[in-house]
């Protein structure tokens, strides 16, 4: 008897879980900036530019258990993902400069 090929779960696709917006934004970010208060926490999103400061495209305002949520739930893909390609590298200055070393090892 042949074996089956297993194949990885699919996720669902959340523009099938959701109601899409007619103006719902769709861009590309290499720039975040994140600010937290007691109550919220923004979310600045951008475009960086060789030699200019970073273009601001859209600014996110979540609460805390969001911010949370968000966390855990990138953090669940990023190793999904190197389970798949392998380590996702950031640069030691980007590291360094978030206060993230102890997090990266």
């Amino acid at each position: 008897m042949p074996q089956q090929k297993r194949e990885e779960p699919v996720e669902p696709d959340p523009e099938e879980q959701m109601e899409v917006s007619e103006d719902v934004l769709d861009l590309y970010a290499d720039s975040l900036h994140i600010n937290t208060g007691l109550y919220s926490s923004i979310l600045y999103l951008g475009a960086l530019r060789p030699g200019k400061k970073p273009l601001l495209k859209v600014r996110v305002k979540v609460s805390p258990q969001m911010l949370k949520a968000i966390s855990l739930l990138t953090a669940k893909h990023i190793r999904d993902l190197e389970q798949q390609i392998g380590p996702v590298g950031l640069p030691n200055e980007l590291v360094h400069s978030w206060g993230l070393e102890e997090e990266v090892k």
